[in-house]
């Protein structure tokens, strides 16, 4: 099978839509009855899909695609806002960027306790993937394809060219959000451009079978999450950032054996809590610096403030308390 990489958000929009899911009439799955531990930590951001974390060094931080990007973030209908300049974009060990950033928003979510990232690969196993990618339409599509031109040519009503059919669904544009179910199929290593930028990504992915209740992420889907069930523990296993779609397939269609794509969180996971510092260590940091001010306070009336700009990392607080110290 010839597959092409496209990003599942092609352009911002304002809707927020849902995962395409196999079977019945494709309204089903939007609650969070049998959709696993990750289904309340995801939200909506820039007309895609983003993943709440949890509290890291006091703030609290939000997981999306880079090509999503920073943005307020509406989750269980209410509106978080983003904090501006606490973007960060994730990067591979050799410094190349990845199709992932985490940024902070301004409020905390009520009764969200840090959700769990997986840590070791995962490469099989049954997910629950969600997001707000578009709905489908009620009935399958099938169309006739003509593999003779590059690209295909696709069709709805057979012509002498037909090599092939192919079935699945035309999506709408009605807005939800929504789950499904499937098993990871693979690892891959992925390359693409983002505004000029090249992203390498450590991904796992899905296919997406003639299966009732399956899911395949679709256009708004990027920032997704897949979570997996651990010894009880859901983890976030993958955050959604492509699928692959046939040679000449037509926009904004699920066709079946299409592929999603999810930076595997296993391999980022690190990296991420790196820009979310552990709470623990930035608050021995916060204690000593509050200490320090408190002595420098008894010294001078009006000290210098420690900064002027929200911290997003220890090491940042760090340099900013020794700056302040040896003022």
């Amino acid at each position: 099978m010839i597959f092409r990489i496209l990003l599942a958000l092609l352009i911002l929009t304002p809707a927020l839509r849902a995962v395409v899911i196999s079977g019945g009439d494709g309204t089903g799955n939007t609650t969070g009855t049998l959709a696993g531990g990750g289904w309340d930590y995801v939200g909506a951001v820039n007309g895609a899909t983003g993943i709440y974390l949890g509290q890291y060094n006091g703030g609290y931080w939000v997981l999306t695609a880079r090509h999503v990007n920073a943005g307020n973030f509406v989750l269980s209908g209410t509106t978080y806002n983003y904090v501006p300049g606490s973007v960060v974009q994730i990067t591979n060990p050799d410094t190349t960027p990845t199709d992932l950033v985490v940024f902070r928003i301004n409020t905390e979510p009520p009764s969200l306790p840090n959700l769990t990232l997986r840590s070791t690969p995962l490469t099989s196993g049954s997910i629950k993937m969600m997001g707000y990618g578009r709905n489908r339409a009620v009935s399958e599509t099938t169309w006739f394809v003509d593999t003779g031109t590059t690209p295909n040519v696709w069709s709805t009503t057979t012509t002498p060219e037909t090599d092939i059919t192919r079935s699945g669904y035309n999506t709408v544009g009605t807005s939800t959000k929504r789950w499904g179910d499937n098993t990871i199929s693979g690892t891959t290593q992925l390359s693409y451009s983002v505004s000029g930028t090249t992203m390498n990504v450590k991904a796992i992915s899905t296919d997406f079978d003639k299966v009732n209740g399956e899911g395949q992420a679709i256009l708004g889907d990027s920032g997704g999450g897949m979570f997996f069930l651990n010894g009880g523990t859901w983890e976030l296993a993958g955050s959604i950032v492509t699928v692959g779609t046939y040679n000449g397939q037509p926009a904004n269609t699920a066709v079946y054996q299409n592929l999603t794509y999810a930076a595997d969180i296993s391999k980022y996971s690190n990296a991420i809590l790196a820009a979310v510092p552990e709470p623990g260590t930035c608050g021995l940091l916060l204690l000593g610096g509050a200490f320090l001010l408190a002595r420098r306070r008894l010294r001078r009336r009006s000290p210098p403030e420690l900064t002027s700009k929200p911290a997003t990392n220890c090491r940042n607080i760090g340099r900013r308390i020794k700056k302040f110290v040896s003022s």
